[in-house]
């Protein structure tokens, strides 16, 4: 079951700007200015429960979570291939095929493990 939550937040600020003319150190002219503002947004919370998979790809969801490791402006629990390597999620599982510490449904390049890469500054003479 997923529970939608929503609701309105609200905020409301005022600024006050003073400006003062000031001639042979006595203050000739004070102005005050007060800006307000009121800002309402709508917040919609989605609470899931720890078996929900709302992309079918039998990775729940809470284990999916919202990032979006490809890019695609799709979070990884509704995306079906969230590595973007044309291999659906629901083909490699949530298992380390070649250890390197991302499951394969994240790993965009399986069999190839990760390894740190130094760029050194180029230095011109």
């Amino acid at each position: 079951h997923t529970h939608m939550i929503t609701h309105t937040a609200e905020m409301s600020t005022t600024h006050i700007a003073t400006w003062t003319v000031v001639s042979h150190g006595q203050a000739v002219v004070t102005v005050q200015r007060a800006h307000a503002a009121q800002l309402a947004n709508t917040v919609i919370v989605a609470v899931s429960s720890a078996s929900d998979d709302q992309d079918s790809d039998g990775i729940p969801d809470n284990i999916e979570g919202a990032d979006d490791i490809d890019g695609d402006n799709i979070p990884n629990f509704l995306d079906l291939d969230s590595d973007g390597d044309n291999l659906p999620d629901s083909e490699e599982g949530t298992a380390d095929s070649d250890g390197d510490g991302l499951p394969d449904y994240l790993d965009p390049q399986p069999g190839a493990p990760l390894t740190e890469q130094i760029y050194l500054p180029i230095i011109v003479r």
